[in-house]
């Protein structure tokens, strides 16, 4: 397949390593980050609906409930007491 660290794209010759941002100072504190901006992302494109972000995202409720409480993620004020799933 070649060389694990090109792109898959055949008119980008740049290693990957190349196109990735600068190496993190602390993984976890970054993939936190990356973490809680597709969530933030997600659940915005749903209107906030838990229910229909976390589908979007291949999740459960359970799921993106857990990760918006370990990321400390919450509702808007003007839809946090909407209840748009059940849990």
């Amino acid at each position: 397949r070649g060389d694990p660290n090109q792109v898959d794209d055949p008119h980008d010759d740049a290693p990957m390593a190349d196109r990735l941002p600068e190496t993190p100072k602390d993984l976890q504190v970054w993939l936190d980050q990356q973490e809680r901006a597709i969530l933030v992302r997600a659940l915005a494109e749903a209107g906030f609906n838990r229910t229909a972000a976390a589908a979007s995202l291949g999740l459960n409720l359970r799921q993106i409930r857990y990760r918006m409480s370990r990321l400390a993620i919450t509702a808007p004020a003007n839809v946090a007491d909407r209840r748009d799933d059940v849990g």
